[in-house]
């Protein structure tokens, strides 16, 4: 006979075998977790900490309350890891005492909407905070709704947060999404300028994102050379971030090579932050990409390395009079 869902695995809680509803005499699993239970009771009624059976009549109140919500009597056994024939008799209000270990179980789900799906709603503040946070450090919503498997139609509704509630399965999804990518930058700059256009803040602006009554820490308006996000530097310049990860957003480009510029030469920049066109090397020896970071270190005033000169147009130039 298969095992029951609503079981727990260490048998403490029901006095069955996961395969019988009720205590089966002939069942060597069923005496087995009816002993464990009695030693468990002597052993508290020796401590003193014994609770003895709990009058069931708040239990039965709070399933009914349950029930109204549009929970089922699965989906509150599941939820509270009870046996499922328990919570059948408490909704038919039959149940007369519980263990008090079931009662606190029951009374422990929050009174609110059942998702018909399998879970509960919760607020949606936090939710639409972390997608509008990715949003403002790259994430478009059709990369967001990618990460997570989905249509990119209820990501927007989300993030504009059209609902006070969203499920709470699809809230879990976001807050680990948001966990793994708050620090790291996308790529778009479209759904950079959307935030900034709606006034999105990003994932630093917030200490507890799910709070409703908190306000995002929001400093003044900021010039091109301090509007760079410090983590997303930081990364860059520890080798963890390359020079596409950072064009979307310039600010965090120009800092960067304002930090690389005292100790890497141009060309040492580019390949450190695999900067397109450093292989593409021109007649004086210099590639594309280094000529690009010294244009952009004169026109921001960045004090550059002194770079030793290439070898390869004396290479060049051997090798056309060897031919």
């Amino acid at each position: 006979m298969p095992a029951a869902t609503n079981a727990r695995a260490d048998g403490t809680r029901r006095w069955t075998c996961t395969a019988h509803p009720r205590h089966v005499a002939g069942c060597t699993e069923c005496q087995q977790r009816s002993a464990a239970r009695c030693r468990i009771r002597n052993r508290q009624i020796a401590y003193g900490t014994w609770r003895g059976m709990t009058d069931a009549t708040a239990a039965t109140e709070h399933v009914a309350k349950l029930v109204a919500e549009g929970w089922s009597a699965r989906r509150i056994a599941e939820a509270a890891d009870v046996a499922r024939a328990v919570v059948h008799r408490l909704v038919n209000r039959t149940a007369v005492e519980l263990f008090p270990e079931t009662n606190d179980a029951i009374l422990a789900l929050p009174v609110v909407p059942c998702d018909p799906a399998g879970g509960v709603y919760v607020d949606s503040t936090g939710t639409a905070r972390r997608l509008q946070a990715l949003t403002a450090i790259g994430y478009d919503a059709n990369k967001l709704a990618a990460e997570l498997g989905i249509a990119g139609q209820p990501v927007r509704r989300w993030r504009r947060q059209t609902r006070p509630k969203i499920a709470a399965r699809y809230h879990k999804m976001i807050a680990g999404l948001y966990e793994r990518l708050a620090l790291t930058p996308g790529t778009s700059a479209e759904a950079r300028r959307l935030a900034a256009r709606k006034g999105w803040a990003g994932p630093l602006a917030w200490d507890d994102i799910d709070d409703p009554n908190e306000q995002p820490h929001l400093d003044g308006p900021k010039t091109d050379t301090d509007d760079f996000d410090p983590v997303t530097v930081g990364q860059a310049v520890d080798g963890d971030l390359t020079y596409e990860q950072l064009a979307a957003h310039r600010p965090d480009v120009v800092e960067t090579v304002r930090r690389l510029a005292p100790s890497h030469s141009d060309t040492d920049i580019a390949h450190f932050l695999r900067w397109p066109g450093r292989y593409d090397l021109r007649a004086d020896g210099i590639s594309r990409a280094a000529r690009t970071i010294e244009k952009l270190r004169r026109d921001h005033g960045i004090p550059g390395r002194r770079q030793a000169p290439s070898i390869a147009p004396r290479i060049r130039r051997r090798t056309a009079q060897a031919a």
